[in-house]
């Protein structure tokens, strides 16, 4: 589930792109993560979502990935752009 401000929206994740190392700033291939990783992903969502991307608007191009089942929060989100997928 994203939760953006007071909304939220069922989403899955379409892939990801590649993990971050923030020590060196080097992009590395990524099948999947673990905990504390930076990542590049590609999220589908079940609605709309509308946002401004986070360079441009701080808090409103942000949210969180909150898991359904135990309601935890698994992710910071920061919106890039938008494709129109």
């Amino acid at each position: 589930i994203l939760r953006h401000h007071a909304r939220s929206v069922r989403v899955l994740v379409r892939g990801i792109s590649y993990k971050l190392d923030v020590n060196t700033l080097e992009q590395t291939p990524a099948d999947s993560i673990t905990l504390n990783e930076v990542v590049r992903a590609s999220l589908k969502s079940a609605e709309p979502v509308i946002f401004e991307p986070f360079a441009e608007a701080g808090r409103s191009g942000a949210a969180i990935l909150v898991d359904e089942t135990s309601n935890s929060t698994v992710a910071a989100v920061l919106f890039q752009s938008s494709h129109g997928n």
